[in-house]
């Protein structure tokens, strides 16, 4: 089924549900041409979704016991194609954003403080004989 199919037909039965029971009612609420939704609800009564009965002479649509069932799974393959659609354009728009705007890198060299000893403090610089005496430091200080 092809991707506007399924969208076509997902709007088609919600109108459907919402009591919007004979073609011309669909096509005036969606816009569309009446062969349009002739057309999809076609679709849907080939796959038992929809049925349809003659009530004073008119054509009046209902959702079929399949049809509630197929909904779950026909609303997570629109919105699964929607997903991959806007995926693609974020990634489109990301790589054009990309040439107008190149990515800059700062390369920055922090040093540390040379103290002459090996036992400097990284944060303040303050230098002690022993490892120990920079860790009590380093402890209480920060």
């Amino acid at each position: 089924m092809a991707e506007e199919s399924k969208k076509d037909e997902l709007v088609v039965m919600r109108l459907i549900a919402e009591g919007k029971t004979q073609v011309k009612d669909l096509a005036d609420s969606l816009g569309w041409s009446p062969e349009r939704v002739e057309a999809t609800v076609e679709d849907l009564k080939r796959h038992e979704y929809v049925e349809s009965a003659q009530t004073g002479g008119d054509q009046v649509l209902a959702i079929t016991e399949r049809g509630r069932e197929h909904l779950p799974q026909l609303i997570g393959e629109v919105m699964g194609e929607t997903r991959e659609y806007l995926d693609a354009v974020s990634e489109t728009f990301r790589r054009h954003m990309d040439k107008v705007f190149p990515k800059v890198s700062l390369d920055i060299d922090i040093e540390e403080p040379d103290t002459g000893t090996e036992h400097a403090c990284n944060k303040c610089g303050k230098a002690f004989e022993s490892e120990r005496g920079l860790k009590v430091h380093q402890g209480m200080e920060h």
